[in-house]
C-alpha cells in the first residue's frame, strides 16, 4: 500500500512471521519485499520486531547463518541506518528502526511495554 500525504509518500508493508512458514522461506520473502521497497528514491523506514537477538548493531554484523547473513547483507547493501541503540527486550535489541536516511531521527527512546 502506498499513501501520499502532500509531498510525503509512505509505503506500508506488514509482515507477520508465523511459525508455520520455514524461517528460510520467510527471510527470502522479506528480503524480496524489502528490495522492492528500497528500489525507490524516497526515504525508506522499516520498523519492527525482527527477532534477531544476535545482531551486533555497533558492527552491523552477526552469526554466519542464512537468515542473519541475508538480513545483514540487505541492510549493509542498501546503506540502512539502525536507530534503536538500547535493549528493547531483556538485554537484546529486537525492535529496530531502519532508514535510508542517516538524519531522519533526532531522538529515539525505548519505553516500557504497555499492559
Amino acid at each position: 500500500m502506498t499513501l501520499r500525504l502532500k509531498d510525503l509518500f509512505i509505503e506500508l508493508l506488514d509482515i507477520i512471521d508465523h511459525p508455520v512458514f520455514p524461517r528460510l522461506i520467510m527471510s527470502t520473502f522479506i528480503t524480496v519485499c524489502f528490495q522492492h521497497l528500497c528500489s525507490t528514491h524516497h526515504t525508506v523506514v522499516i520498523m519492527g520486531d525482527f527477532n534477531m537477538p544476535l545482531v551486533d548493531w555497533d558492527l552491523y554484523g552477526g552469526p554466519d547463518t542464512p537468515m542473519y547473513s541475508a538480513f545483514l547483507h540487505f541492510i549493509n547493501n542498501y546503506g540502512l541506518h539502525q536507530y534503536v541503540n538500547r535493549p528493547t527486550r531483556g538485554d537484546k535489541i529486537l525492535d529496530v528502526v531502519l532508514s535510508s536516511s542517516d538524519s531522519l531521527v533526532n531522538d529515539m527512546q525505548v519505553t516500557p511495554l504497555l499492559a
